[in-house]
C-alpha cells in the first residue's frame, strides 16, 4: 500500500509545478487588482501601495508562472510513464492521465486569466465626477509605474475620495492624471502626496484655471 501510494504522488508530480504556476501568476497580479479591490472598499492608502511595488517583480512573477505551466505539460504529455506495474498486474492508466490533462488545462486557463486580469480592466476615464465648480482648477499630472489600466482607476478612484477634488481623468498611455479640484478645499501638493502614498509618485506637469 506504501509502494503504491509513493508511486501515485510520483505520478501526480505535475501538480506541484501547477501550484507554482498558479501561485506565480496570482501575485503577478495582484500588483494591480489587489490595490483596485482596496480603494473600492475604501482601504487605500498604504494597504493599496504597498501591493503596487509588487509591480516591479511582476514580469518575474509572469516567467515563473509560464516556466512552471511548460514543466507541467512537459511533465504530463511528454514525459515517458513510470512502470507502476508489477508483472502478471493489468494496468489502466488512461482515466488517471485524463484527469490530470484535464487539471492541467484548467489550471491553464486560471493562470492565463491571472496574468490578463490587469490589462482587461476597462474604465480610465472619468468615472463618477461630480460637476466642476466655480473657481475650481485643473492640474495635470505625470505618473510613475502606471503599467495596467487597473493602476489607472486605482488613482482615479483614490483622488475621487479626496476632499476638493471634484473631476478626475486618467489616461495610461500617456500616464497623466488631469485633476480638477477646489483650491480652497485641497491643494496640489495633498493630491501629489496621495498619488506618491498609493505607489504612484507624480509630479506636476501643467496647471490651469478649469474651463467652464
Amino acid at each position: 500500500m506504501d509502494e503504491k501510494r509513493k508511486e501515485a504522488k510520483k505520478e501526480w508530480s505535475p501538480r506541484w509545478s501547477l501550484l507554482t504556476a498558479i501561485g506565480s501568476a496570482a501575485l503577478a497580479s495582484a500588483c494591480c487588482t489587489i490595490p483596485l479591490l482596496l480603494v473600492l472598499l475604501g482601504t487605500g492608502g498604504a494597504w493599496a501601495g504597498t501591493f503596487t511595488r509588487l509591480e516591479k517583480f511582476r514580469p518575474f512573477f509572469i516567467a515563473l508562472a509560464l516556466a512552471s505551466l511548460a514543466l507541467s505539460f512537459y511533465m504530463t504529455y511528454l514525459k515517458p510513464p513510470s512502470n507502476t506495474c508489477k508483472p502478471g498486474e493489468e494496468c489502466d492508466e488512461s482515466k488517471g492521465k485524463m484527469a490530470q490533462r484535464a487539471v492541467l488545462w484548467i489550471s491553464t486557463i486560471l493562470v492565463a486569466g491571472l496574468i490578463a486580469f490587469p490589462a482587461l480592466i476597462p474604465g480610465t476615464g472619468a468615472g463618477k465626477q461630480a460637476r466642476e465648480i466655480e473657481g475650481g482648477k485643473t492640474v495635470v499630472l505625470e505618473l510613475k509605474n502606471l503599467t495596467c489600466p487597473s493602476c489607472a482607476v486605482s488613482v482615479r478612484e483614490t483622488l475621487l475620495s479626496m476632499e476638493g477634488v471634484k473631476k478626475v481623468r486618467v489616461t495610461f498611455q500617456p500616464p497623466e492624471a488631469a485633476v480638477t479640484y477646489d483650491p480652497t478645499a485641497v491643494s496640489p501638493e495633498k493630491i501629489l502626496a496621495e498619488t506618491a502614498r498609493l505607489g504612484f509618485p507624480s509630479s506636476v506637469k501643467k496647471s490651469e484655471e478649469s474651463i467652464r
